[in-house]
């Protein structure tokens, strides 16, 4: 499994443009898989070819970050995350160098030369994080805390969190200095009228 991390982190650091795509209705592991991917790696784009969710846009929208249709046509290298299945990118995809997940495998990735998948994990975000601490990266600030979003929201925040979770969070929390309450305030939407009356 180190092995494949180092490879990736080594693909990833090379200056060839990278299309980084995300599932149809992609939610918050997803995308804060793709955006750290996409902050801390030169030539970086995220593609969503089947939307995302309201999280997620809600998330984008205060990040201020762009997410584009369509599945990154002319670049370099297509990196898929959080996505069990090619099936789930759209009609118009044309394959993946690196897919990096944590949903059982269905051997649908089979003929990706770079797959990195653990099932194990709670959240994409936590293997992206390994991606990026294998790459001798000093994590900013805003990736660390959307990758705290995502690991928040796969793990029900904290309900079905394993323990390795709950290290990655604590050791992105120590350094960068992101409190709980920031992390929890990126993916907690504002409670609309209509369900404080109900």
């Amino acid at each position: 499994m180190d092995d494949i991390v180092g490879r990736i982190a080594e693909e990833l650091s090379l200056d060839g443009t990278k299309a980084i795509l995300v599932h149809g209705n992609a939610d918050m592991d997803a995308i804060g898989s793709a955006y750290a991917i996409a902050r801390c790696f030169p030539n970086c784009a995220i593609f969503a070819p089947d939307g995302i969710d309201r999280v997620s846009r809600m998330v984008v929208s205060k990040m201020e970050t762009a997410v584009r249709e369509g599945v990154g046509e002319g670049f370099d290298v297509h990196v898929v995350v959080d996505t069990s299945s090619p099936e789930q990118l759209g009609s118009g995809f044309g394959g993946a160098d690196i897919v990096i997940d944590h949903h059982k495998p269905t051997g649908r990735w089979d003929d990706v030369p770079l797959f990195l998948c653990d099932d194990t994990r709670t959240s994409c975000c936590e293997i992206v994080k390994e991606v990026l601490d294998a790459a001798g990266i000093d994590i900013p600030r805003d990736a660390a805390l959307m990758l705290m979003g995502g690991m928040l929201t796969d793990s029900g925040h904290f309900q079905f969190a394993r323990p390795e979770m709950l290290e990655s969070f604590a050791d992105l929390m120590r350094r960068t200095g992101v409190d709980m309450d920031e992390a929890m305030g990126l993916v907690q939407s504002e409670v609309g009228i209509s369900e404080r009356i109900a």
